[in-house]
């Protein structure tokens, strides 16, 4: 449906780009490709932040959020579903205050 959609988020100020946005099994689902050499848990604080960038920028709610995992060397893919998806926004939220935080005490 969408592909590189380039979005901001008004309320917690912070911008992105999301891969993709496609009906999976009749489900809104977003899916962030990787072709790092793993997946980690820093990569499921950022598909929870493009969850709550999409929803707030369209209003439409996102059923279930997926990170693609690309191996560039053997070229095989596999598929991780964020079901943390709660706490990995609220870390990445955590992440964005500890940043602001420094920011305004640093001389």
């Amino acid at each position: 449906m969408e592909s590189e959609k380039h979005g901001y988020s008004k309320k917690h100020k912070f911008a992105g780009i999301i891969d993709s946005i496609a009906t999976i099994n009749k489900k809104l689902t977003l899916l962030d490709f990787k072709t790092s050499s793993g997946v980690y848990p820093e990569q499921h604080m950022q598909a929870g932040a493009y969850k709550l960038m999409y929803e707030e920028m369209t209003g439409r709610k996102i059923e279930e959020t997926i990170i693609l995992h690309l191996n560039k060397k053997t070229g095989e893919f596999k598929t991780y579903k964020v079901d943390d998806i709660v706490d990995a926004q609220k870390s990445f939220l955590s992440m964005i205050n500890i940043v602001k935080y420094i920011d305004a005490h640093q001389s």
